[in-house]
């Protein structure tokens, strides 16, 4: 493997894992009623819906975060 490629990967892999980090610090700092609804929310996305734990998460905190916005206008 050459250099460059060496170098784009190891950005990459960083990438995801600040984004998972980012991801779990939301998670852990939602209410107790949001994160009831992101527990089940996740859940139906992973379970009926097929996707993998991480993007069932990440798609739920996105709805969560997205509802909390429209509230707060």
């Amino acid at each position: 493997m050459n250099a460059t490629l060496q170098h784009k990967t190891a950005e990459s892999i960083n990438s995801v894992d600040s984004l998972f980090s980012q991801t779990q610090q939301l998670i852990f700092s939602l209410g107790e009623n949001e994160r009831e609804e992101f527990e089940e929310r996740a859940s139906i996305m992973e379970f009926d819906g097929g996707l993998s734990r991480e993007e069932a998460d990440w798609r739920a905190l996105r709805i969560i975060l997205e509802n909390r916005l429209k509230i707060a206008v």
